[in-house]
């Protein structure tokens, strides 16, 4: 029993067997008693709370978990080569392909290009570097393109380079295929599945009598082809008629496509590769070609790298190093950084995971 005395407020005594003694810390003691099962209710919410204040920093570790389903669920990774008290482990293309909800982007129209061509990034070059849980997660991902592309009938030509890419790649490297033979039989029948299925998608013609794109005026035309940004699409155009012939090969069109994919740097130095080339042929005597737009394109498609925009591309954060979709967002404990974001190209990614062993 405590009380506390008017004289003295602060103090506190206490009754105990000889009479009122004055109350310390050393004397306190606990004069009521808890059930066991009041007990373990504290004991569960005091290690709940410590468990939501570890899982905020746990979080953030890009370490493969097997047991930890929480990890599983999550849009974003961070990037890392080595593990260190910030970051525990490290970052793989394996992990990325697991944990950043790929396959449920193929169905998202912004995303769909973005996933298809960071797929054909990493079956030209990563293919034979991946795990085998990282190869069974990519075959997934194709199958869900396939099935897009089935559905939507877009992009048929690059999902067939890629599923034929791999159909080569796994009897090319059989030899050093990790993983038994059965497993290796079991993914050959099911990329020989998905070129099947490729095989049977066609095109049904329009049997209506309504405007066609032939049926426009040729202004309406010549802006339908001008909105085109891929090389193969122009020259597939270019076989449909005569007309299209002519408007496929026009400068303005090819000169949107050297500015649309292209630096003027890189303009400034194939103009002036050309131009000396245009000399030398000059005093030599020989024939000389025309400089077109179209020569242009195709000289800097040999030398540089396509420059491609995407909708939705995946964004990185150069405060935390974290990979993340820019709609789902992630756990920067930073605000107002939107202006460290940078957008991260399909090729620039598949560079971010240069080790060893993906």
């Amino acid at each position: 029993m405590l009380f506390r005395t008017a004289a003295n407020p602060g103090k506190r005594w206490i009754k105990g067997t000889q009479g009122w003694e004055e109350y310390s810390v050393q004397s306190e003691v606990i004069a009521e008693s808890m059930h066991i099962n009041n007990v373990k209710k504290v004991i569960e919410m005091f290690l709940k709370r410590k468990q939501e204040k570890r899982y905020k920093h746990d979080c953030l570790s890009t370490a493969p978990v097997s047991k930890c389903s929480a990890k599983e669920c999550v849009s974003w990774i961070q990037i890392s080569s080595h593990g260190s008290k910030e970051c525990h482990g490290y970052s793989t293309l394996g992990e990325f392909l697991r944990r950043v909800h790929i396959t449920n982007s193929v169905w998202q129209e912004g995303r769909f290009h973005y996933v298809m061509c960071l797929i054909e990034l990493v079956v030209g070059e990563k293919f034979y570097s991946l795990s085998g849980t990282a190869r069974k997660n990519l075959f997934n991902i194709i199958g869900t393109l396939v099935d897009r592309v089935l559905d939507t009938k877009e992009s048929i030509r690059q999902m067939k380079k890629i599923v034929y890419s791999v159909m080569k790649l796994m009897f090319m490297y059989k030899v050093s295929y990790i993983g038994s033979n059965q497993i290796w039989y079991e993914e050959i029948e099911v990329v020989r599945t998905w070129i099947r299925k490729l095989k049977l998608l066609k095109i049904i013609p329009r049997v209506d009598l309504s405007i066609t794109l032939t049926d426009m005026p040729i202004e309406v035309q010549r802006i339908i082809v001008q909105s085109l940004n891929d090389h193969r699409d122009l020259e597939s155009m270019s076989h449909v008629n005569k007309i299209f012939k002519e408007l496929c090969n026009e400068p303005d069109v090819w000169r949107n496509m050297c500015l649309h994919h292209f630096t003027e740097q890189q303009l400034a130095e194939c103009e002036e590769v050309l131009e000396r080339r245009r000399r030398k042929s000059l005093l030599s005597g020989s024939s000389i070609h025309d400089v077109t737009w179209k020569v242009k394109y195709h000289f800097m498609l040999r030398r540089y790298e396509l420059k491609e925009e995407f909708a939705d591309p995946l964004m990185l954060c150069r405060k935390c190093r974290i990979l993340f979709w820019q709609d789902s967002g992630h756990p920067c404990v930073s605000e107002n950084m939107t202006s460290l974001y940078e957008k991260i190209p399909p090729r620039k990614l598949v560079s971010l995971f240069q080790l060893p062993n993906i």
